[in-house]
């Protein structure tokens, strides 16, 4: 891996969860690229990466170095509400009996259709 991918690399991952947002949105100012009402997770810092000099190896060496850092400390990493009210709503399903299953590779085949 080139030496300015490693470097961009971890800078990245030494930045602290501190600055991810928290769970409510926010709007910040022009200095950091206005994002304005921010998802959950959204870096408040901007990193950017030569993502067009980058190959498809380098880009997944990235993802796979952050994705690393990241589990690492899974717990703190908040899940937000609506995962937990739409696993919710399907366990709900399974016990009124209204849940319709589906074999695993259809599903998948249906999903890759969707997606073309």
């Amino acid at each position: 891996m080139q030496n300015w991918l490693k470097t961009t690399i971890l800078a990245g991952l030494t930045c602290k969860l501190a600055t991810v947002l928290p769970l409510e949105k926010h709007q910040i100012d022009a200095t950091a690229k206005r994002i304005i009402s921010a998802p959950l997770y959204t870096a408040v810092m901007s990193i950017k990466l030569p993502l067009n000099e980058m190959t498809v190896q380098e880009k997944l060496a990235a993802m796979e170095s952050l994705w690393e850092d990241l589990s690492r400390s899974p717990e703190a990493i908040e899940s937000p509400v609506w995962h937990k009210d739409i696993l919710d709503q399907r366990q709900q399903r399974i016990a009124d009996g209204t849940a319709q299953f589906e074999d695993g590779e259809k599903a998948k085949a249906k999903i890759r259709e969707k997606v073309r």
